[in-house]
């Protein structure tokens, strides 16, 4: 799969990060670093309990399991928001939310939960839509 590094060009600084996917990922959707990976660079959709800290990057398109390729880690870029999580208004956070990405409109008050800030949302986004957000898991 080739990156999409091109698609953005003219918005702004990114940061890419390169990655083997440990399963399939979906397009849109949060990757983060495997508990049980034997290189740094596998990667899978992330699970309730994954952490901010742990996300690698979001891929802009789709993944095969064992395929190499690039997820965005900083930036402006493409995100599918969850199935329930809501609709999304620019500027309301982006978090993880069960492997996915979910909305909170309140004022940061996730703590250490599932539930961590890696985004803001740049346009309207209805749930299992895709659309755009400032990505920043870093």
């Amino acid at each position: 799969t080739g990156s999409t590094a091109s698609t953005f060009e003219n918005s702004g600084p990114h940061r890419w990060r390169y990655i083997k996917a440990g399963g399939a990922l979906v397009a849109g959707a949060p990757a983060t670093i495997t508990t049980s990976a034997v290189d740094y660079l596998s990667v899978t959709n992330v699970t309730a309990a994954t952490i901010a800290t742990r996300v690698a990057g979001i891929a802009q398109q789709a993944f095969d399991s064992g395929e190499y390729g690039w997820v965005l880690c900083f930036g402006l870029g493409t995100v599918k928001v969850a199935a329930g999580a809501g609709t999304s208004n620019a500027g309301d956070m982006m978090v993880t939310d069960a492997g996915n990405i979910g909305v909170d409109s309140a004022a940061a008050d996730e703590g250490a939960e599932a539930a961590e800030i890696i985004g803001h949302f740049a346009a309207t986004i209805a749930a299992e839509a895709t659309g755009l957000a400032f990505i920043r898991c870093e």
